[in-house]
């Protein structure tokens, strides 16, 4: 496949974890995982180093959400500690990689592939729940890219499993310079938060221009839309809308001064 992506002079964005892993790993509370991970990703560079665009792994937040605090994927578990364990092992699985990728191909870029959240309280009681979500969204990006985390959001990893010097390997082995922030948006990607603190989606409020300036605000990085559809319904044309819609989006936040690199329909949803 990939000797035809070259012999085409096709660029791929490699992408080398997907919400999986091989069943002798097992999933993502696998402590080993991280350096597993990075001699995969490493070996993968040394065989294919004309490869220049990674994204090592795809939606860190949405994968150790899915799988640890939802309970819906691989190890079907939901608490915040096995939320906390998978999301620790998985950005230090893409820190790893980008690492070992980079003692292969020095001028590797990463490209992060991240859901981009808001979370909207619906009443004055909800406002604390939502701003705890609301600041829980960039962790996977904060980890990565070695950004210190609020103190309540610190407590919480504190409280969940994780050592100071864990956090502190974040701190130390970011590659920011070597990433642009991608990030997806799909209808979903809002949510309503009760008093309760349980999210439920809210459909498209915010959009994807007003997160986008969100997440760039915070990072300062070149920025991608990795990642969008909407799936047709009874009268045909909703994903063309959505297209055209999320174009504009881009367009805006361009001409708002965020350097937009990239572009993403995700097909297989439509």
């Amino acid at each position: 496949t990939f000797a035809d992506l070259q012999r085409r002079h096709i660029v791929p964005i490699v992408d080398l974890c997907h919400f999986g892993v091989p069943d002798w790993i097992g999933n993502f509370q696998n402590t080993d995982f991280p350096k597993l991970f990075a001699t995969y990703a490493q070996a993968f560079a040394c065989r294919f180093p004309w490869v220049q665009l990674y994204t090592p792994v795809n939606e860190m937040f949405i994968c150790a959400t899915f799988s640890a605090q939802y309970g819906w994927w691989n190890e079907q578990l939901a608490s915040d500690r096995s939320f906390v364990t998978a999301l620790k092992n998985i950005v230090k699985a893409n820190v790893l990689a980008m690492h070992a990728i980079i003692a292969v191909r020095p001028d590797a870029i990463f490209v992060q592939s991240e859901s981009s959240e808001y979370f909207h309280a619906e009443s004055p009681e909800a406002i604390g729940p939502a701003e705890f979500l609301n600041s829980k969204r960039f962790l996977s990006l904060d980890l990565n890219y070695g950004r210190r985390v609020t103190s309540e959001i610190y407590e919480y990893l504190i409280d969940n499993g994780v050592t100071r010097d864990e956090y502190h390997f974040f701190l130390r082995n970011t590659l920011k310079h070597n990433c642009i922030m991608g990030n997806d948006y799909y209808q979903t990607n809002e949510h309503l938060v009760g008093m309760s603190g349980v999210p439920r989606a809210s459909g498209e409020i915010f959009g994807y221009a007003e997160i986008t300036r969100q997440y760039h605000r915070r990072y300062l990085l070149p920025v991608m839309h990795t990642e969008t559809n909407l799936q047709q319904g009874t009268a045909g044309t909703e994903a063309v809308y959505w297209l055209w819609k999320q174009w504009a989006n881009v367009l805006r936040v361009r001409n708002d001064g965020v350097p937009i690199v990239g572009f993403t329909w995700y097909s297989l949803t439509d």
